[in-house]
């Protein structure tokens, strides 16, 4: 049900949201996510997992549902752009503005999940920038949190390199795909962060966002997001309370946003604009399967059934030796026609590909 009292137009969107895809460091279950938006009168938010987007279509359809437009987006591990002697690599948000921009995050996700695992060290997943360029339509770009390179750069008091770092990413993304991403979780280094990096945004004629970096649904469910970080990092539970009570990743309200933001509106109605600005449908419906084929003359069927009859060829000899006197070019005629059934019904269903 939607609350009776939030507004019609949205002050706020949230842009960057973790749920429980974010293995170990989200638990936020994605139908409870949508539902609490729903009853908050939301009109967009987006998701943006780490390392993987497994909640994606789940989460897609669930808005769809509640007429609310669900942003697909990835939390991505990069390589080092300026900071090179780094062991580890930073954090960047990506947001798909349309379907391109969606199969591009997509392709980027599984280039970070294959080729790019231990990339950066053991247990890392990382897309390459190299990857990236090749796969940069489409999306828009966030520069995450304090693990970002551009936060550390600026934590460092390394503003020239910081700068830098700001006109690689708009070379890769485009002006108006790189926005400068502040975040006030209750951590010191955070908000000290933010008139530096709204500075540098005004510098490089950059718009700023404000996101919330939300890891669980309420303030109450901190303790279990405690317990989620000693898990990930193999501590006790004792070693992740001591965690200064002010800090807090919930999904934050209007509200709290415009407090929070009070001096910086500029980045509370970006995060309106950007939602605006993305759009993408994912097609449920329709079977996609692998278009495989081994010559460029045949088609996926083609190439199975040459395959197919191939290899029965092949086994010919085997079956003789197993029919012994029974076998004639009668019997041999029932193989063949089976065979052609088969691969009448699996093109029928347009299934080639996957064999």
């Amino acid at each position: 049900m939607v609350d009776a009292n939030a507004p019609a137009h949205p002050e706020f969107v949230h842009l960057h949201v973790h749920s429980e895809y974010s293995l170990l460091d989200g638990s936020i279950k994605v139908k409870k996510l949508v539902k609490e938006l729903a009853a908050r009168g939301a009109t967009a938010a987006a998701l943006t997992d780490h390392d993987g987007m497994h909640g994606a279509v789940e989460y897609y359809l669930e808005c769809q549902k509640e007429k609310i437009n669900g942003i697909i987006g990835y939390e991505a591990n990069v390589p080092p752009l300026i900071l090179t002697d780094a062991k580890s690599p930073f954090h960047l948000i990506m947001l798909a503005e349309n379907n391109d921009g969606y199969a591009n995050i997509v392709k980027l996700c599984s280039f970070a999940n294959t080729t790019g695992r231990n990339l950066l060290g053991p247990e890392s997943i990382v897309v390459s920038w190299e990857t990236l360029k090749e796969h940069k339509d489409g999306i828009i770009c966030l520069t995450s949190c304090l693990k970002g390179e551009l936060q550390q750069l600026l934590l460092n008091g390394q503003s020239e390199k910081a700068e830098s770092f700001v006109d690689e990413l708009v070379s890769v993304f485009g002006q108006a795909n790189v926005f400068v991403e502040m975040i006030d979780n209750g951590i010191p280094e955070q908000r000290s962060l933010l008139p530096v990096l709204a500075s540098i945004a005004e510098k490089k004629s950059l718009g700023i966002v404000a996101t919330a970096d939300v890891h669980y649904l309420r303030p109450s469910d901190k303790d279990t997001h405690l317990s989620l970080l000693a898990i990930k990092h193999k501590l006790q539970k004792s070693d992740v309370q001591g965690f200064d009570p002010s800090f807090s990743f919930h999904l934050a309200t209007a509200e709290e946003m415009r407090e929070k933001f009070a001096s910086y509106p500029e980045a509370l109605a970006n995060t309106v604009a950007i939602s605006q600005r993305c759009k993408i449908t994912i097609d449920t419906k329709s079977i996609f399967m692998p278009d495989f084929r081994q010559r460029p003359d045949e088609t996926a069927d083609d190439c199975l059934a040459r395959l197919s009859y191939e290899m029965l060829e092949e086994r010919k000899p085997a079956i003789q030796r197993w029919m012994g006197d029974s076998f004639s070019d009668e019997a041999w005629k029932t193989y063949m026609d089976r065979l052609e059934y088969e691969l009448g019904i699996i093109n029928k269903m347009k299934f080639a590909g996957y064999f």
